[in-house]
């Protein structure tokens, strides 16, 4: 056992630090601002790839503190658009797990346990879904369902998928059984519906990450690779995603081989999620910038 013997330190004792190791600061008090509003300890992870591999913590020579800022800047940027996709993406699937109410006739059929697989996992599902309806309850919808009947208890399934998460949707449909999960995996073009799960968990990493403001860039999810067999496959016909007519111009969602991809072309910005990684690729080479975070090498930074 080894005790942990570090003490804390001031920005001002963090500057010297990150001097000493040979980064070039050319405005101190400005770099101090930075570490009092960003923290030391959170930025240290934008340092590494600037670091040498044959000296502990020292800088690459000409490694500045602007560097470390842009890349710092550049995650923070990549972060809140990839969010702007994903919520097109989490609102069409709350569209479509609502409409399945067409096809079973009832506002109410996720109330019927006998549609699901799991009795277990359904009851679980109602439970945090009460649960999120009590945190909702100044929702104008959910107020006026409550107010105003009695019998279902719950509302309809299209005020219910307003208080659902993209996790939460993954957590229903993982149950759904599996004729009506094959259709809504086929609207999105994927041949499996093992990957289309893959795909949703995935996703789900990458909203919770950028939502909670953690570091995308160069982080790798590791999740098992799916395979899909005989009794999984929908079609092997790639098929452009039916969203794709809410997006803005400029961008586009595309499923290839199991892969979903977003692109955004005036930025040259490519989101990546597969069943076996997730990268996200800038490909803008006048920008300075060929970043990478998945199962391939370490970002490079030009």
């Amino acid at each position: 056992m080894t005790q942990y013997n570090k003490v804390p330190t001031t920005p001002v004792q963090q500057i010297e630090l990150l001097k000493s190791n040979g980064l070039i600061i050319n405005d101190e008090q400005s770099a101090i601002r930075f570490l009092e509003l960003t923290s030391y300890y959170r930025l240290r992870a934008y340092c590494v790839i600037f670091e040498q591999t044959e000296q502990f913590r020292k800088f690459k020579s000409n490694t500045t503190f602007k560097d470390i800022t842009n890349l710092y800047e550049f995650d923070r940027k990549i972060r809140q658009l990839i969010l702007q996709y994903i919520e097109i993406i989490e609102i069409s699937l709350r569209c479509k797990f609502s409409n399945l109410s067409l096809a079973y006739n009832s506002p109410h059929f996720y109330l019927n346990s006998n549609l699901f697989k799991n009795i277990n996992l359904y009851n679980k599902s109602i439970q945090r879904l009460k649960e999120a309806l009590i945190k909702s309850n100044d929702e104008l919808f959910i107020a006026h369902y409550q107010r105003k009947y009695t019998i279902p208890p719950l509302p309809p399934i299209w005020s219910i998928v307003e208080v659902f998460s993209i996790g939460e949707l993954y957590h229903w449909l993982k149950n759904l059984k599996d004729t009506p999960l094959d259709d809504i995996a086929k609207l999105y073009g994927f041949p499996a519906r093992q990957i289309f799960l893959s795909f949703l968990e995935r996703i789900n990493i990458v909203r919770n990450i950028c939502a909670h403001h953690n570091r995308l860039w160069n982080r790798v999810i590791i999740k098992k690779q799916l395979t899909k067999n005989k009794e999984q496959v929908i079609t092997d016909n790639d098929q452009r995603l039916v969203i794709n007519d809410q997006l803005p111009e400029g961008i586009e969602v595309v499923v290839e081989g199991g892969v979903m991809i977003i692109k955004d072309i005036k930025n040259g910005i490519e989101l990546k999620i597969s069943d076996k990684d997730t990268q996200i690729e800038r490909n803008d080479y006048s920008s300075g910038f060929l970043l990478k975070t998945g199962d391939g090498d370490s970002a490079k930074v030009f």
